[in-house]
């Protein structure tokens, strides 16, 4: 548990409603307690119904775990369904027609899933990534985006390693011209791309440099915006992620994920944390 997260105060139903408006739905209360959540205009609009005391409730426990994040992870399952419009045929297309627009995205696990839940999505298909966080994987439509479910994967019949390998591709393709760049933090530096999906380049950064990671390399992504790099593995390289982390949450550029700082042993990513910084996000 981080020290953000014993403060953090479980998120209330204006909360909830806040967010959600801060994310771009329009939020219309029927009554005190029942949200009718809209995203999207015209042909792209839908709709989903919250009680938003229940939603509360359930966040509630994810809050003591995840500070911050909890909401902004909420959030961002909502959105991502309602961001698939009703008049598509999401739910039928093939791996083959998926494969050239499918991009991974880096969530808060709980959180994320509960949001998808809540505005009537199936379970969605997700890979571990660390102990908080999970792999989602989203096609991008002409008129919105899917979030991929478990049992269309299993449909395909596709294995997760071609999965993986194409959406990586498709990221890969799109981090040319990627600048790292120094932090206010000496020895931390932020990978800058040209998108606010970051910290998805977590993903990439043994194919980026694998000399690098080979050698020992620390990483946070504390926002869906942010990845922090320090070379230095050190209890010192350690201190310095710590403050630059929780400076990304408090510049607060990207929803907040993840205050936790993570690390590549021998060319492997180990998915437990090093440490969690003094402000984090989960």
């Amino acid at each position: 548990m981080t020290a953000l997260a014993h403060d953090a105060a479980p998120p209330t139903p204006a909360d909830i409603c806040d967010q959600l408006e801060t994310a771009g739905a329009r939020v219309r209360l029927d009554s005190p307690d029942l949200a009718v959540v809209t995203f999207g205009d015209g042909p792209r609009r839908r709709t989903a119904r919250l009680a938003l005391p229940a939603a509360a409730e359930r966040l509630s426990g994810a809050a003591a775990d995840h500070g911050q994040g909890t909401l902004a992870g909420f959030v961002r399952g909502v959105c991502a369904h309602l961001s698939e419009p009703d008049t598509t045929e999401g739910d039928t297309l093939t791996f083959e027609e998926s494969a050239s627009t499918v991009v991974p995205s880096l969530e808060l696990t709980a959180p994320f899933c509960l949001g998808l839940e809540l505005a009537g999505a199936a379970p969605p298909a997700l890979h571990p990534f660390s102990t908080s966080l999970s792999i989602a994987y989203l096609v991008e439509l002409d008129d919105g985006i899917r979030v991929l479910t478990g049992a269309q994967v299993a449909r395909w019949g596709t294995t997760d390693e071609r999965l993986a390998k194409a959406a990586l591709s498709i990221l890969y393709h799109r981090t040319w011209g990627a600048e790292e760049v120094a932090t206010a933090v000496d020895g931390v530096t932020a990978l800058r791309v040209g998108d606010d999906n970051a910290a998805a380049r977590a993903l990439l950064l043994d194919q980026l440099d694998y000399a690098r990671v080979r050698r020992g390399l620390l990483f946070a992504v504390p926002t869906s915006a942010t990845l922090l790099l320090c070379d230095d593995t050190s209890a010192a390289g350690v201190e310095a992620m710590r403050r630059a982390v929780a400076s990304a949450l408090h510049a607060k550029v990207g929803d907040p994920l993840s205050d936790a700082i993570l690390r590549y042993v021998d060319g492997k990513r180990d998915a437990a944390p090093v440490a969690h910084s003094a402000g984090g996000g989960g």
